[in-house]
């Protein structure tokens, strides 16, 4: 008799279970495929949207859904603007619905998608989406694109891109995979420039030869399937992020030496050169000297003239430290 209760109640559990997720699976395969027509995924993300303000209205307390859930006004929005009667074409993108917010309501609403145990299929479009909203936080696509990044920085610094929780989130999807990397380093940045607490913290839950690694897998992946101009992001875009999240990492780090040490008298003394942990440059102790030759020994194609003029000081510094400008030793990230 409990071995039939037993039976009964792993049926019960395991069946549903296996169903999601071989739908689950079968449905992230459909979707990388181009399998499946646009217009059914957002009837996906509309219904999800649905049901999570049906739970918030009729099953959740409301004690619960005032501190842990979004507000029931921007979901009515999202459900309105998804369910518009308008044509495909002209249905709003998540960059849209997300540029009608206040950064403080788009930073909630990603809060709630990054600590989810099993992602949504479009959590990866969602985080690009608001990557494209903040490019100009690292790049620049015009003649007064630098001036534009450095008042982009001096905006971004207020506590509007705090946040602990996303960071913890996005670092986690990032080593687990569930972001690729051109979605996952931009983010990284955004969030990393937008608040100098956000990088400190990024500095200590993943380091910069992770992603420097990361960053290089990318670009020999581009490399094998013939697209180094880059994948669905410009590779342009993904270096520049890429150098800028670097760059911000070092400055944290080195502001937060420069604190530890501060009461040392010979603190300014130069060393003999065989650490680089009281230079201005910190982070180029934890990386590996060849690797950054391969991918930034020689500035790739066109990044250039898109990142900051800090991140190419930055890239320049690093390289000239590394003495990787031989032709020998820079061989390109491919």
């Amino acid at each position: 008799m409990a071995r039939e209760r037993l039976y009964a109640a792993g049926r019960n559990i395991l069946l549903p279970l296996g169903g999601f997720v071989t739908g689950w699976v079968t449905y992230r395969v459909v979707e990388e495929k181009g399998l499946i027509d646009e217009s059914y995924i957002r009837q996906l993300r509309m219904a999800n949207l649905k049901m999570q303000l049906y739970l918030q209205q009729n099953v959740l307390p409301v004690t619960f859904t005032e501190k842990y859930c979004y507000p029931e006004d921007f979901l009515k929005t999202m459900i309105e603007r998804l369910s518009s009667d308008a044509a495909d074409e002209e249905r709003w993108t998540f960059e849209q619905v997300l540029k009608e917010c206040a950064v403080s309501d788009q930073i909630a609403w990603l809060e709630e998608h990054v600590t989810y145990d099993i992602p949504y299929f479009y959590i990866s479009d969602l985080f690009n989406s608001w990557c494209s909203l903040h490019r100009n936080l690292f790049i620049s696509e015009d003649e007064n694109g630098k001036e534009e990044i450095q008042l982009a920085n001096k905006v971004a610094n207020g506590d509007s891109f705090l946040s602990e929780v996303l960071c913890n989130g996005v670092v986690e999807k990032t080593l687990s995979g569930v972001l690729p990397y051109d979605v996952a380093v931009r983010t990284l940045c955004v969030l990393a420039v937008g608040h100098k607490d956000n990088a400190r913290l990024l500095s200590k839950l993943i380091s910069s030869e992770t992603i420097l690694e990361r960053y290089e897998d990318y670009v020999s992946d581009l490399s094998k399937r013939d697209k180094l101009s880059g994948d669905v992001i410009p590779l342009t875009e993904v270096g520049a992020a890429t150098l800028e999240l670097l760059r911000v990492m070092n400055a944290v780090t080195l502001q937060q030496q420069q604190k530890r040490w501060s009461w040392w008298p010979w603190r300014h003394t130069a060393g003999d050169g065989s650490s680089h942990s009281n230079s201005a440059y910190p982070l180029a102790a934890q990386l590996e000297r060849e690797r950054w030759c391969r991918c930034f020994g020689e500035m790739p194609p066109g990044v250039a003239t898109v990142c900051s003029d800090g991140s190419l000081l930055f890239a320049d510094a690093l390289t000239e430290l590394f003495k990787c400008r031989s032709k020998e030793e820079v061989v390109g990230a491919a």
